[in-house]
């Protein structure tokens, strides 16, 4: 089955993202389970795990976290395609302005 890097984003003023890969049979079935799960993790208030989700931060042990709410308020969210070295391949779901990480406009 496929792989698909995905960046899982919110942003305000402040921003806060996590770093997965994404088993799925496309990458549109990808984004949705992403998001499906990260909004789980924030309505349970807990952190999620799921056979077709593996993070790339090995602190977070596989986990869905939900994004830090401190960091977080009234925001945008979006998905981002990312390469290997975790660098921006482009945008799927919403446009990110103001992270270092994020905030280049794909031409």
């Amino acid at each position: 089955m496929p792989e698909f890097r995905l960046r899982i984003w919110e942003e305000q003023t402040l921003f806060d993202c996590r770093d997965f890969v994404v088993k799925a049979d496309s990458l549109r079935a990808a984004v949705t389970l992403l998001q499906e799960q990260q909004e789980l993790a924030a309505e349970k208030g807990r952190a999620l795990r799921h056979a077709a989700i593996t993070t790339l931060n090995g602190h977070d042990l596989n986990e869905i976290r939900q994004l830090d709410p401190q960091e977080v308020v009234a925001s945008d969210a979006g998905v981002t395609l990312i390469d290997e070295d975790g660098n921006r391949v482009r945008d799927l779901v919403g446009v990110p302005t103001g992270c270092a990480q994020l905030g280049e406009w794909i031409e």
